[in-house]
């Protein structure tokens, strides 16, 4: 099964970005962010999505004002 990450800025943001996921039925985790995808960040924490769910986490992350980055792995 694909994934997607969505790279949070802070634990705090990861834990409110899973919380809209769950809302929306969207299972996820909260992950470490892969070395790879940090950087020149500072960003430690991602959550971790169903690839299949990605228009609708970018919808909802818009929707919420956020601009963060999303992933594939």
């Amino acid at each position: 099964m694909s994934r997607c990450l969505c790279i949070a800025r802070t634990q705090n943001q990861a834990a409110a970005i899973l919380g809209m996921l769950r809302q929306c039925k969207i299972s996820g985790a909260i992950v470490p962010t892969p070395q790879r995808f940090i950087e020149g960040k500072t960003c430690s924490y991602s959550v971790e999505f169903p690839a299949r769910y990605l228009s609708a986490v970018t919808s909802i992350l818009r929707d919420n004002g956020l601009d963060n980055e999303i992933v594939s792995i």
